[in-house]
């Protein structure tokens, strides 16, 4: 299944912070990605709102085209989505097995 992830003009506030500002990105299928910044720039938020644990107080998250918050309501796609996307955390200790070797932690799925 090929999906493409497109942001348009994101933001996201908490209280009268914003942690996001009117971000736009494309993300395709099959291409790993990884978000870097300095602390508290947002990654995770972003993070957060592409697997759509999260909603943009402005802005839309599309795949394919759809409005993902659109797409999450029904239980179907949204179990199908969530098969297409993985989120890593930051916390690499609590992600990857210390037993094996990083070349086979990111080959192999969890």
């Amino acid at each position: 299944m090929s999906t493409t992830i497109e942001l348009v003009g994101v933001t996201k506030r908490y209280g009268g912070v914003s942690a996001l500002d009117g971000v736009d990105a494309r993300f395709a299928s099959g291409v790993a990605t990884g978000i870097v910044g300095e602390s508290g720039s947002g990654k995770s938020t972003l993070g957060r709102m592409i697997v759509g644990l999260s909603e943009p107080s402005a802005g839309q998250v599309l795949v394919d085209g759809n409005d993902l918050a659109d797409l999450l309501k029904w239980r179907t796609r949204r179990t199908e989505y969530l098969q297409t996307v993985q989120l890593v955390a930051q916390d690499t200790t609590t992600t990857f097995d210390p037993r094996h070797r990083v070349r086979h932690a990111v080959r192999r799925p969890a």
